[in-house]
């Protein structure tokens, strides 16, 4: 058997199962943040926490100019 290329890895995907349907479910930074908060967490905990940190500053650039006391719950 002679071994193939990338190009022909890709043909045998598409004819096996399809044309592949990227979507985007995020922006860039909000898919970054979720993506640092999963590896040790289950995706409940890790959605859980990125709605608890996004939902006071639902924008982006409000983080970027809240005071660090907005962005952490103070420690017990």
């Amino acid at each position: 058997m002679s071994p193939l290329t990338v190009a022909g890895i890709v043909t045998l995907f598409r004819e096996e199962y399809g044309e592949a349907v990227l979507r985007r479910h995020r922006d860039p930074l909000s898919a970054l943040v979720l993506t640092i908060l999963s590896p040790h967490t289950s995706d409940l905990t890790s959605r859980r926490a990125f709605s608890l940190f996004t939902s006071p500053l639902p924008r982006w650039a409000s983080v970027a100019h809240a005071p660090a006391a907005a962005l952490a719950p103070p420690p017990p």
